[in-house]
Formats: structure tokens, sequence, C-alpha cells
């Protein structure tokens, strides 16, 4: 029996009379990477952050369930810096710049075993000389790039594959004599890494394609930096600060052959790339995109930038990575003040469910009527078939938190709110009885007045 999920998500008017809430006490220094782990349930966050106010002890790794902090997964290992996060094989792997946890030697590469952050075995022998910066997946192994020269006893500059059990190499040539991989990516069934690499002549090269056997420089006209890389409309997208022909880009596109320009030029750094709804966020440190003032947050829609929104940060800020997280908005890096608000510590959450951009709402699919409402709607599904067919209708407030959940059945639901808060709410259609089985959510949004 198919089953189809509505969520419907409560944006009151306690929280958007503000457009950014800080997260408990925040972290007490900057993150690098925020990483939505489906398994768990749990936000991580990786950083440089350690024990702050007493209310998180994460040592560069912490945990938000959408209510508050699970120091759970702490490293105890002061000083870390973690800068990498991801799930392979079924485990959560986590890489950075971490000696030691809990007495064990991890050094920057290390694994949750269900209680604990696993050595992998490598005392004595650390697996990486200092550590990585990214994680992707390619053959079935997991590819690590940073800043290192070896991997366990073999030489590996930069790059390296790890299977789950053995590292196999996968470095830069020796030529090369300064080098940092900042990201990596698989485009079109080829792995690509980007970061930036000085040779002995000190000319700095920045984005290279895996050969099977070595990697080769994609073209020498790109030189700078490449922090992270995203796909968009099948094309990927490059983010950093860096030259292409002598003019300055931080957003590049490459369709596998050429390069093209994104808008007009940041002013600044972009330090990550991510596709949240449909559109390409990048975050950095930067004041414009595109022409727009877009003071760190700028969102591309495949045809021109815009701002996310028209806060204002404090001078210094940079942000480092963004995520969605239940159906909000993240950023992380160093976050201090918003609008003047000095409350934030390096982490934040918009208020209000992917607030500033209109949700996809396909005609036809959903309907809510009426809208606005006062008493009760009605959810029509015009293109979900059949009538005796079971759905469960869940609702979660703005923080994730499952307030109500019922089983349903039809393609008619009426949903009382007389007893609702009055304002915006959003709500989101999942399951595979789409008439169009491409379109795996449809979204809208309906009020509630009062």
């Amino acid at each position: 029996m198919k089953k189809i999920i509505f969520i419907l998500i409560l944006c009151s008017n306690y929280v958007t009379s503000q457009t950014w809430l800080s997260l408990e006490c925040g972290l007490n220094f900057q993150a690098s990477i925020l990483y939505p782990d489906s398994t768990t349930g749990k936000l991580f966050v990786g950083g440089s952050f350690g024990n702050y106010q007493n209310c998180i002890n994460g040592d560069g790794v912490a945990a938000w369930d959408g209510t508050s902090w699970d120091s759970t997964y702490s490293l105890h290992a002061i000083g870390a810096d973690i800068r990498a996060i991801t799930r392979f094989q079924q485990h959560l792997y986590v890489g950075g710049n971490a000696m030691f946890s809990n007495g064990h030697r991890i050094q920057g590469f290390t694994r949750w075993n269900g209680t604990s952050w696993d050595s992998l075995g490598t005392h004595p022998n650390p697996h990486l000389s200092i550590f990585p910066n990214h994680f992707c997946e390619y053959n079935n192994q997991l590819i690590v790039v940073g800043d290192f020269d070896s991997v366990h006893n073999y030489n590996s500059h930069i790059a390296a594959a790890w299977d789950g059990t053995i590292w196999s190499p996968m470095g830069l040539s020796s030529f090369f004599d300064s080098y940092q991989g900042w990201s990596c990516i698989v485009f079109n069934n080829e792995l690509y890494f980007g970061g930036h690499i000085f040779d002995t002549t000190y000319y700095l090269h920045s984005f290279f394609k895996w050969s099977g056997n070595t990697w080769n420089e994609v073209d020498s006209h790109l030189t700078g930096t490449v922090n992270s890389f995203a796909i968009y409309n099948n094309e990927l997208y490059i983010g950093g600060g860096f030259y292409y022909n002598n003019v300055y880009h931080s957003v590049l596109k490459y369709d596998g052959t050429n390069f093209y320009p994104v808008g007009s030029k940041f002013v600044g750094l972009v330090y990550s790339l991510k596709v949240i709804e449909n559109k390409l966020f990048a975050v950095g440190n930067f004041d414009t995109a595109g022409g727009v003032r877009a003071s760190e947050i700028a969102v591309w829609d495949g045809n021109g930038w815009e701002a996310f929104s028209n806060d204002s940060f404090s001078i210094g800020t940079t942000i480092t990575d963004v995520a969605e997280y239940n159906h909000q908005l993240y950023i992380t890096g160093s976050i201090w003040s918003i609008n003047g608000d000095t409350s934030f510590h390096n982490i934040a959450m918009y208020s209000s469910p992917l607030g500033v951009m209109e949700l996809l709402e396909k005609k036809g699919e959903v309907s809510i009527y009426p809208n606005p409402a006062s008493n009760t709607i009605t959810l029509h599904l015009s293109s979900y078939t059949p009538i005796a067919e079971a759905h469960t209708l869940s609702i979660t407030d703005v923080f994730g938190r499952e307030v109500y959940k019922e089983a349903v059945r039809g393609i008619d639901t009426k949903i009382e709110v007389s007893k609702w808060s009055g304002g915006v709410y959003f709500y989101e259609v999942r399951g595979d009885g789409i008439t169009n089985p491409a379109q795996q959510s449809v979204r809208g949004k309906f009020v509630v007045q009062k």
C-alpha cells in the first residue's frame, strides 16, 4: 500500500518577529561544516569549538536535534578542528586535525563505532599525517582530500582512497611544492578535486580530474583557490576565489568541456555551494553577487543572483557552510552579530521555513481551500488516486518537532485550524503517488487568519 506524507510547518507570529534565531548558547569558535544526517536525524556540526558556557562540550563535533545540543559525539580532543563529515558504508566519519580522542590516537580521520570514535587500529601509525578537508564517494571508496603528504605507510599528497578497511594512495606527483585540497566531487562519472597547489616554480594550480591512475589539471588558465563544488541543472559549479583567463571569479560553471561565468562577479570569496530547494546557494565572505547586495548569502536560480535576505551581518562575518535541516536553513562560520543582535555565536537558523524563497507550488497537483482560513481547511489532492489509499498526516513546528500525526484516507482531507495561531503555514506532500513520478515533493503555503 502506498503511503504519502503531508508535512505542514507552522510559522508563528513570535518566530517571524526575528529573521534569524540563535541555537542556545551557540559555539565558542567557528565551525567549518554542517552535515544533516538522516540516520540519526541530527544536524552534525564540525569545527574548532569546545566547551562553551556549560552548554555544549563538542571539542570539534556536536549534534543539534532541533531543540538542543547533543554532546554525545564529542571528540574530547582539545584543539580539534573538524572540517569534513559524511556517512560511508553506514558509518559516520569525521576528518580534520584531532590528535587524540578519549586517549586513542586518531590523528585526523575517525569513525563512530556506536559509543565512541574509533582509532581504526592506527596506533602507533596514524592514518593521515595532517588532516583532511573534504570527503566524497567514488567507485565504492571514500575519497579524502586535504592537507597531508602521506596515508598510513604510503606517500600520497593531498588525496587518498579508503574502502572501509585499507587505504589506497592517489596523491599528486611530487613536483608540487605546497598543496591544500579543499573539495572533491563526482561529475559525469568522473572524479574532480579543487584547492590551491603551488608547483616548484610557484605557479598556482586549482582544478584537477582523476584519470584512473593520476590527477590531470583540467585547465591551467584557472588559477587561485577552489573551495567548493555543486551540481546544479546537470552542470558543475565551482566556488572559491580564482582567476580564469585573467578575469576574477568567485563562481564558475563547467559543463565538462568549457567554463562559463555565472552572473557578474562576486566581491569576495565563496566558501560553500549547496543546492537547496532547487536553487543554488553560495555563502562566504562577500558583499555583492551579480551586482546585487547579498551580504554573505546569495541564491542563483539559473538566470541571475539574488540576496537571500536583507539582513546585516557584522563586519568580519564569514559564513563557511549552509544546510537545510528539518525544512529550516542553517548557517555557520564566524558569526557574532546579525542586525545588531549580538546573541549569535557562530551558528544561526533562519526563522521561517525556507523563508525568503517562494516554495515550489505545482498547480493542479495540490490545492488548499479556503485560503486564508480561520476554522477548517481542505487539502485536495487532484492527482492522487485511489480514494481508499492510506496516507499519513504529520505536522511539525518550526524546529522540526512533530506536534501532530494522523492516518487519513481519501484525496480530500479536512484539518481543523481554529485553535492554531494566526500566520503563514507551509505544506509539503511527499510520496510516490504523484502522477508524475519525477515530482518527488509538492509544496505550497496558506494563511490562518484570526
